[in-house]
């Protein structure tokens, strides 16, 4: 199991250093790139700093291959509009930031997780639909109470 666990270490590392070498020749500007909607695709280098200087943050975890996650995307961006100025909104790709979703123990995607002042207050784990995922994120994020219930999961 060791062996497995330094096995697993060195592709990381190799990978991040990949990533690193790729991002180095990309002629496009550093930083948070705005995605349509309002969301923030986020990498390794910027991700402290952009939960750091915002005080409310909703972080989907999704890749490319991922059903479920492209069935949750439009959802987060239809909120990322309507939330505007309350919760800002951002993505990450795990296949292209593995050390986030391992940062957080992320098994699953989607996984959504909530932000206050930089710490993690919430993880919502699967897609949802738009007035279950908005109830999720005023509950968790800006402290609303609400009367519409649903079933445990």
């Amino acid at each position: 199991m060791e062996a497995e666990d330094e096995e697993l270490a060195r592709i990381r590392e190799r990978m991040a250093k990949q990533i690193l070498t790729q991002r180095k020749s990309d002629p496009t500007p550093s930083g948070p790139a705005t995605k349509e909607g309002g969301m923030v695709e986020l990498h390794t280098a910027e991700f402290d700093n952009f939960l750091a200087t915002h005080p409310r943050v909703v972080v989907d975890l999704w890749a490319a291959w991922c059903g479920p996650c492209r069935a949750l995307s439009p959802v987060l961006e239809e909120l990322s509009r309507a939330l505007a100025g309350q919760v800002d909104f951002a993505k990450v790709n795990v296949d292209e930031e593995p050390a986030i979703a391992g940062r957080y123990g992320v098994q699953s995607i989607p996984t959504v997780l909530g932000f206050l002042k930089g710490r993690l207050a919430e993880r919502w784990v699967g897609a949802r639909p738009r007035p279950e995922m908005e109830t999720l994120i005023r509950r968790g994020l800006l402290g609303e109470s609400s009367t519409i219930r649903f079933p445990d999961r």
